[in-house]
């Protein structure tokens, strides 16, 4: 169908959005009743929808003739009504059911086809044919704005600047925080929960016992094999051990925490010093892990410790250095089974302090931490 050059029905099928919006009409440009409006680019003020040099959105309808012809900008202004338009099919691209709900644009002020153009703006929702074959249009300006805007279902679920999650404001600068702080603390705590490592510090206490049962008492000086509670120098607490070929070893048992990740390696590393400065005591520590399940036998796991990397033996008297075991993930308990545990047993090697003695002060677990979904 041609373009209006006079005025029409308005075949307004419903309204159901605003009914009308008002807009100054663009000089030397008259709508008539019944065509479709859009915004110049450069000026916004209304010229015909469809066929001419605007490729802003279609804003409504023209409720009644508005004649600026012989005017400037914006001398006179025209009623947009909104709602279901009846409006011609294009021959050439015409919509089909297959177009149902989609977007339609104008080929010119009354007539709607299935795909834009540099002068087919957008003109609505086509909601259908009639019985007639006539095009049934819903023509809103808010809704035409958005759907203006591109491919709406992927620009909110875009993660690229000012599309997405920017949408609902985190693209904007606060009078606090800038958009710049957000993305770096969004960013610093991402990379923390994907990459970094956590701890526990197991502090070597009255908690621990010898593994028969005796609590560790005080520690005594002398050529003894049994390890005691210790403040060397008034200033470093720990379990102390005599030089003594054969020291004894002591155990605990260590909660394993929820979030641990099973699947990767765990680094258990023994934070110690020595009295002297011995180089041939290099020492190295024996640790034995078991694993603890609620259900399962207290016995029913083997030993996967193992024995400790050597600290510096000739490392200045009391320099507190630290000695690691890797625990192999194959063998760590599941941390979602009912109070996963391990038992530790801890000992210096046989043979490593034959002349200084060693002080542990704690034992510290290195894991990966695990993202929960659930």
């Amino acid at each position: 169908m041609a373009a209006l050059t006079d005025d029409r029905s308005l075949d307004q099928v419903n309204a159901g959005v605003a009914s009308m919006v008002h807009a100054g009409v663009a000089a030397s440009v008259t709508l008539y009743q019944g065509a479709f409006a859009a915004p110049l680019t450069a000026s916004g003020y209304l010229t015909n929808g469809g066929g001419v040099a605007s490729t802003n959105p279609v804003m409504g309808v023209a409720s009644a003739r508005a004649d600026n012809s012989s005017g400037s900008n914006g001398d006179i202004s025209c009623n947009l009504a909104q709602g279901v338009f009846r409006r011609a099919n294009s021959s050439g691209a015409a919509l089909t059911q297959a177009h149902f709900g989609k977007p339609c644009y104008a080929e010119d002020n009354q007539t709607v086809r299935n795909a834009g153009g540099a002068t087919y703006p957008l003109a609505g929702v086509f909601l259908g044919l009639d019985q007639d074959g006539y095009a049934l249009v819903l023509v809103s300006a808010a809704i035409n704005y958005l759907l203006d805007q591109g491919d709406l279902e992927t620009a909110l679920a875009s993660i690229l600047d000012s599309e997405g999650a920017a949408m609902i404001g985190i693209e904007d600068d606060g009078s606090f925080t800038s958009k710049a702080d957000v993305e770096e603390a969004l960013q610093e705590i991402y990379q923390d929960l994907l990459s970094a490592k956590h701890t526990i510090d197991i502090p070597l206490d009255g908690s621990w016992y010898e593994i028969d049962g005796t609590a560790l008492a005080a520690f005594a000086d002398g050529a003894s094999t049994t390890p005691g509670l210790a403040l060397d120098n008034s200033e470093g607490a720990g379990v102390r051990w005599n030089n003594h070929a054969t020291p004894d070893p002591i155990c605990k048992q260590i909660p394993i925490p929820y979030d641990l990740d099973d699947s990767a390696n765990v680094t258990l590393e023994v934070i110690c010093w020595k009295s002297g400065n011995t180089g041939a005591d290099a020492t190295t520590f024996d640790v034995g892990v078991f694993n603890n399940i609620v259900g399962a036998l207290h016995d029913a796991d083997a030993d996967y410790g193992g024995t400790s990397a050597a600290i510096t033996g000739d490392a200045a008297a009391k320099t507190i250095q630290a000695s690691a075991l890797t625990l192999l993930a194959a063998n760590l308990p599941d941390p979602d089974a009912a109070h996963a545990g391990i038992t530790v047993t801890l000992q210096p090697t046989d043979g490593t302090i034959d002349t200084d003695d060693v002080t542990v002060a704690s034992l510290r677990l290195t894991y990966t931490r695990k993202l929960r979904t659930s």
